[in-house]
């Protein structure tokens, strides 16, 4: 009987050879032993199209660093017929970058090679050949060349191999320094992977320098580069500030962080000829040194005899650890009455929170105890510290100017600057190597003191075609009150729930005064969603707070709050990292009932309201009561209230919805349910990825989008009224 089921015929050929499960991984049918395999129903006349799907699979492969097997197995399990194709053949087409998905754009593929083989499973003989393919005692692979495309994923996959490596065992050339290659032109780890690289210098990776150490040393450096098109941009604020500069009077333009030197790229030679520069790692200082060193006024250091450390930094240049703050060439200019400063630089950034640390001369060294930082007054961010310490040692002139790169952070919430804003842009971060669309300031303070509660930012992203644009005007307001201060973190749950609603741990006796639990950090930030909590159990965060039948709908505004870059209302640049959750007029939304009715209708009805019904590991029964399911607390409060045409028409589907799930198999009589738990314990799929219950599944599809247009007509004003958001 011929197989209609692509998943059951891969589970059939995975069992009769003996292929493990972890082999349907890559987003492909298989992986395995030098073999990629892909399946399909239909005779042989795909070959063409699922040949070119393959080969799309291998060119994802090779820019991530995952090796591409020699051997690519067409699998038609109707025909018992498998066609192999040597993927060195298809080297050309695995080297170019496919932007569509791999299933996709494939009949054009005409480039079918005539040498292939076919095997027939059906006989003994091909079980034979395809055991012995798929079984080999060393696999093969098709070695790919190195390029600026695929560079970062193999120096991530050289690190997972070696862990213990760094930047110089993949990158170096040799030189006078070093007396050997490292991986990268002398493959040892890699050899069966790739090719070595050829090519003289590092010029051709030089934006994704920082990409390239390993992924502590990412971590400890906090680097982003500055896409040149924002430098450009950034450059108008400098020459804005030249122009301050008193007649008579030198200038110097410092950048402490310069990495390599994509800062100035666009600058005139005259504009480099006032420029010092310092960087910490090694091979962006090599690169800097290279592409800046006659044309600037000074590079630290000088030379790099004997400057050289072995952990791949330079002597002399971490800039926190500089006397009284100021690297000594530099200071001649600081103390010169007629000389401008002005600092202009792209800093690291980083919280202390999460243990991020410097490597020094091969020791583990936290960047709070560097001597600069200890300095400052706020250390919970290394941006910060440098932003603090160019104010403390470096802007003390009239005329000197401070132009950084950084999130808003460090003047919204943690109030480190109170200076005059000149003039300032709002970036997209998303084009410096990040992976999220958020918003990172580039300010031009002067060295005048001034106090403001908003800034008025000018925001420019980069389009498809690769052009930066305006894009309006964003007023940024100054956060006082962290919410997180204002609310109880006393008489918490005893269970402890992962960020998925179901249990961790118990660590203690059941207060009995909990319903759930939030937690509520200090800001939004980019990682909205994990910083989004309601929760049956504690969530175990520090930001914990207990939510009660007594205070539930106080409270429940701060989730829909945090609900705000989530639900896709401002799930951009000008959101993220700019709008922050705020107690500065906590208490104030206490007596404004619609408003509350709003937030606890759809806090109650929303996806992300984890609240569940379970029994603990200790046999404690816990009860969602945030859900409007039989006998809940939140049933009994929605009886209270008026409902206008769209909550009520929200709360029949809804009410539809839970009728169908309770008529399951997966319908558990003791529990109460919310929409998150409806989701992931009866909203199932079956093999075929196909919903077990697609009335259902539309259902919940269909109030989500009666949710996202409910909280940006109703609630979102509201947040930012009462300052929630701000």
């Amino acid at each position: 009987m011929p197989l209609t089921n692509e998943k059951t015929a891969q589970e059939i050929f995975y069992e009769q050879f003996n292929l493990p499960e972890y082999a349907a991984r890559y987003n492909c049918d298989g992986y395995h032993n030098g073999c990629i395999l892909e399946f399909k129903k239909s005779n042989h006349s795909t070959i063409n199209s699922t040949l070119f799907q393959t080969i799309k699979y291998l060119s994802s492969f090779r820019v991530r660093g995952i090796p591409v097997p020699a051997n690519i197995l067409l699998v038609f399990p109707n025909d018992k017929k498998v066609y192999v194709f040597k993927s060195e053949r298809y080297s050309p087409y695995i080297h170019k970058l496919y932007n569509d998905s791999a299933s996709r754009n494939t009949k054009s593929f005409t480039k079918l090679h005539t040498e292939y083989e076919t095997i027939d499973y059906a006989l003994p003989q091909g079980i034979n050949r395809l055991t012995q393919l798929l079984h080999k005692d060393k696999p093969q692979w098709t070695k790919i060349q190195i390029d600026e495309h695929c560079v970062v994923g193999w120096a991530q996959t050289f690190y997972r191999l070696r862990p213990q490596a760094k930047k110089e065992d993949f990158l170096h050339e040799s030189d006078d320094l070093f007396t050997t290659y490292g991986e990268l032109r002398e493959p040892v780890v890699l050899a069966d992977y790739i090719m070595p690289y050829l090519e003289v210098g590092n010029q051709k990776f030089k934006y994704i320098l920082d990409k390239l150490n390993d992924k502590m040393t990412q971590k400890e450096l906090g680097a982003f580069y500055t896409p040149p098109l924002y430098a450009q941009k950034a450059l108008e604020l400098v020459r804005e500030a030249i122009k301050q500069v008193p007649e008579g009077n030198d200038y110097v333009i410092i950048d402490r962080c310069a990495g390599s030197g994509n800062l100035q790229e666009a600058m005139t030679d005259d504009e480099l000829s006032h420029c010092i520069l310092n960087t910490y790692e090694y091979f962006e200082y090599l690169v800097l040194r290279e592409n800046f060193g006659d044309r600037v006024r000074e590079i630290i250091p000088p030379t790099t005899d004997d400057d050289y450390e072995p952990v791949g930094k330079v002597k002399g240049s971490n800039a926190l650890n500089w006397q009284d703050g100021v690297h000594p060439v530099m200071r001649q200019y600081l103390d010169d009455p007629k000389c401008t400063v002005i600092l202009f630089e792209n800093p690291p950034y980083s919280g202390v929170g999460s243990s991020d640390v410097f490597s020094m001369k091969g020791e583990k060294s936290n960047w709070s105890q560097f001597s600069v930082t200890k300095l400052c007054d706020i250390k919970t961010d290394i941006g910060i510290v440098f932003i603090q310490s160019a104010f403390k040692f470096f802007i003390r002139k009239p005329s000197d100017a401070y132009i950084v790169f950084s999130p808003i952070k460090y003047w919204k919430a943690d109030h480190a600057v109170n200076k005059k804003l000149v003039r300032g842009f709002l970036f997209n971060k998303k084009h410096f190597h990040a992976t999220e669309h958020t918003g990172v300031t580039c300010l031009y303070w002067s060295s005048e003191d001034h106090t403001a509660d908003e800034l008025t930012v000018e925001a420019y992203d980069i389009d498809a075609s690769g052009q930066i644009v305006a894009d309006g005007d964003v007023v940024i307001k100054r956060v006082h009150v962290k919410i997180a201060d204002k609310l109880d973190k006393t008489n918490l749950p005893a269970v402890v729930c992962n960020f998925n609603g179901y249990e961790s741990k118990i660590i203690g006796n059941e207060s009995g005064q909990s319903i759930a639990s939030g937690w509520a950090n200090a800001y939004v930030y980019s990682n909205a969603r994990l910083d989004l909590g309601l929760l049956r159990g504690n969530s175990g965060k520090t930001t914990a707070f207990s939510i009660t039948k007594e205070n539930f709908m106080h409270v429940l505004p701060i989730i829909a709050a945090k609900e705000f870059l989530s639900a896709n209302v401002r799930r951009d640049y000008k959101g993220y990292e700019v709008i922050y959750l705020s107690g500065d007029r906590f208490g104030s939304w206490f007596n404004d009932l619609e408003f509350l009715k709003r937030c606890f209708l759809y806090c109650c009805l929303f996806y992300h309201n984890k609240n569940l019904s379970f029994v603990a590991s200790d046999g404690r029964f816990y009860r969602n009561e945030l859900c409007f399911d039989k006998g809940t607390i939140a049933s009994r409060e929605l009886a209270k209230h008026t409902l206008n045409p769209k909550e009520q028409k929200m709360l029949n589907l809804w009410n539809a919805l839970l009728k169908k799930a309770k008529k399951t198999g997966e319908y558990n009589p003791r529990f109460t349910y919310g929409l998150y738990q409806i989701e992931k314990e009866i909203n199932l799929r079956n093999d075929d990825k196909e919903y077990v219950y697609p009335d259902i599944h539309n259902d919940i599809q269909a109030l989500k989008v009666l949710l996202k247009a409910y909280y940006a007509k109703y609630i979102v004003k509201k947040l930012f009224d009462y300052e929630l958001l701000k």
